[in-house]
């Protein structure tokens, strides 16, 4: 916790930006918007290592509200796209609908540029308050990504109540497509339902050109990884 209140204190909270590139058009349009901090020994943090810690202690959403601060700041001046996770604490606080369409407001950003994954939190808690939210923020232009699909049977279910656009197909299927054919099997049979039903795909972890070139031969819409790029601190 300590490590955490004086990243805040300090401005020690950045945001990275890793590329998102579609695998028919290879010029980039869309970053996530990643989390990094600066601890006492002024190393670099990734979010992995905190982002527990911070939903224990109850700062995940002071987290959020700074990351999407930061990234409309960068993404004001040009017309890129951009994604950012939204977690289950930030809908039961009830206000990120409002909070970003105020930042959409005073940035002069569309909503329609503006993507929200869905961490796992969200997809395993079904409740009305929940997914009101989620499809009110769909009524007012922003797209929805469900991450880290393909773990969990009941995200196939949850991905049409939410009405998602997209879905990150889950990073480790997509290591191992060069290693074990069976692999390959699972994705493309989420592919072919995703394409059934008019659902966009990314593949993460993205990390060879040989795991690049398996994931546009199954028809997967979007890549990223270290491959395509690392996250860094600009665009």
């Amino acid at each position: 916790m300590g490590v955490l209140q004086k990243a805040f204190d300090d401005d020690k909270i950045f945001t990275y930006y890793q590329p998102i590139i579609s695998n028919n058009i290879t010029q980039t349009k869309h970053y996530e918007v990643v989390c990094r901090l600066i601890d006492h020994n002024d190393k670099l943090v990734d979010a992995n290592k905190f982002i527990r810690s911070a939903k224990q202690v109850g700062f995940i959403t002071q987290i959020t509200r700074i990351i999407i601060d930061k990234a409309f700041k960068l993404f004001q001046n040009n017309d890129y796209n951009f994604s950012i996770n939204i977690s289950m604490h930030d809908l039961h606080e009830d206000y990120i609908l409002g909070f970003l369409n105020y930042k959409c407001e005073h940035y002069g950003i569309s909503p329609s540029g503006v993507h929200l994954e869905l961490v796992e939190d969200i997809i395993i808690s079904k409740t009305n308050t929940l997914d009101t939210q989620i499809l009110e923020l769909k009524e007012k232009g922003y797209h929805v990504i469900v991450d880290d699909f393909g773990t969990d049977k009941s995200a196939y279910n949850r991905m049409f109540e939410l009405k998602a656009e997209y879905i990150k197909i889950d990073g480790t299927f997509i290591k191992e497509l060069s290693k074990d054919s069976a692999y390959k099997v699972i994705v493309k049979s989420i592919v072919d339902f995703a394409k059934k039903s008019g659902i966009k795909t990314i593949a993460e972890h993205v990390e060879t050109k040989e795991i690049h070139a398996i994931v546009k031969e199954l028809g997967i819409d979007y890549s990223q990884g270290y491959y395509i790029g690392k996250p860094s601190l600009n665009i």
